[in-house]
């Protein structure tokens, strides 16, 4: 981001639109909802607060999840968990220092490891775009450093969404690269 800044600051000095775009956008590619994430909100005390104010006593909560090892196997619907299933969430909350290693359970499926890599591509995606910024092409780089805002969903839309994501940047780079020819 600090390299984004500088750059633009070079082409457009006092202006910081692409570099907030950017910020928001990695950001956005960076703070992804996996599992872990999950158990930390169901067990965070907002969470406990919101339902105990929306609900008359006594509260039961039923979590419906869709586990990744079922989803695999062929399970297409949510499966209702109760309240025993908040201990496992403990567990899996504490477990978070497993996140993106090679004992995270949960990161060997093609969305996950899509999700772990955005990052890498967006900044590749934003490194090529501002080598090319000028005071002319403003508009189509920030359409390019713009392409995480359409990266939406869950499971498949999300992963055909970073699919259609990652295919209008090539566009859009070689719109740019023609533009400056």
């Amino acid at each position: 981001v600090a390299a984004v800044c500088e750059r633009e600051s070079n082409v457009f000095p006092a202006s910081f639109s692409i570099t907030k775009v950017v910020a928001a956008q990695l950001y956005k590619l960076m703070a992804y909802k996996d599992e872990y994430e999950v158990a930390r909100l169901y067990l965070s005390e907002s969470f406990e607060k919101q339902v105990a104010a929306t609900f008359e006593a006594p509260v039961r909560v039923t979590y419906h999840l869709h586990p990744p090892l079922l989803r695999s196997l062929g399970m297409r619907q949510k499966m209702a968990l109760g309240p025993w299933f908040k201990g496992l969430l403990r567990i899996l909350r504490a477990a978070r220092f497993l996140r993106s290693t090679r004992l995270d359970p949960f990161s060997h499926s093609q969305l996950r490891r899509e999700e772990s890599e955005a990052p890498k591509w967006y900044s590749d995606l934003v490194a090529t775009a501002l080598d090319n910024l000028n005071s002319t092409n403003i508009g189509l780089v920030t359409q390019i450093v713009s392409l995480p805002e359409d990266i939406r969903g869950y499971e498949e839309i999300k992963h055909a969404s970073l699919r259609q994501a990652r295919r209008k940047g090539d566009e859009l780079l070689g719109e740019l690269g023609r533009a400056a020819n």
